[in-house]
């Protein structure tokens, strides 16, 4: 009884007379041992006191579960579809980088040049048009992984911090709709319906048409992988981190 005491907190004085049994009933003493008698319809002062036990255990060790992390490092579920948008990006962009490269050499793919450039002077434009773009498709992953809601530790100045969603959101959508414009209009004249290059026969026009217009998609899946990071992110208090007060 005191060990039921000691666990539930509850005095002999507090546990309610419905539970006792005990207003105005008083004990029949055993003979032998000199304790109340037992089988007399009556519920002895230990016997409530253990039936409380259980649940006064009970409620003091339920605890609630905890949340199961995600395997994007995220704080809260990155939906499926967008976690295959934002890997699509890099590779909607990859064919047309392949097909870059050989005018870093001198090879003009087919088209037709009004002028010649020297490969010094064409190289660096194709190795870092390739290269920054490439770059870029892959800072997509961070709208879906959680380096895009905390920035790494290796950052200097903000490494640790919180990322503010409008630090991520509000450039995306403006690389989504420059891309989208400008690549629309780009294909247009790879296809031919507007101005553009001009090709030796249909053979290297079907080859670039092939590695160009997977590019086309590149804006239209950065703005939907960024809807869903701030359909993920808008209801989070605005981090004070990155400011200064």
């Amino acid at each position: 009884m005191v060990l039921a005491r000691r666990l539930t907190g509850i005095t002999w004085s507090e546990l309610p007379h419905s539970c006792t049994g005990l207003h105005n009933v008083p004990d029949t003493p055993d003979i032998q041992t000199g304790s109340p008698a037992r089988g007399t319809g009556v519920i002895h002062q230990d016997d409530a006191a253990d039936r409380l036990l259980p649940k006064a255990v009970s409620m003091k060790t339920t605890t609630m579960p905890a949340a199961a992390p995600t395997t994007d490092g995220t704080e809260r579920p990155v939906p499926r579809w967008a976690t295959a948008m934002a890997r699509a990006i890099p590779l909607v962009g990859l064919p047309a980088c392949l097909w870059r490269l050989p005018f870093a050499f001198g090879f003009t793919m087919g088209t037709v040049q009004e002028k010649t450039y020297d490969w010094w002077e064409i190289a660096p434009y194709v190795f870092t048009l390739s290269t920054v773009s490439e770059c870029l498709a892959l800072l997509s992953l961070g709208l879906v992984r959680g380096w895009g809601e905390v920035a790494p530790g290796w950052i200097p100045v903000i490494g640790g911090r919180r990322v503010p969603p409008a630090a991520a959101i509000v450039p995306a959508t403006l690389g989504g709709l420059v891309l989208t414009g400008v690549l629309v209009e780009w294909s247009l004249g790879i296809l031919g319906v507007l101005p553009g290059l001009h090709y030796t026969d249909n053979g290297w026009r079907v080859l670039a048409v092939c590695c160009q217009s997977l590019l086309v998609m590149w804006g239209p899946l950065l703005l939907a992988v960024t809807y869903a990071y701030w359909a993920r992110r808008r209801n989070e208090p605005r981090p004070r981190e990155f400011g200064c007060c």
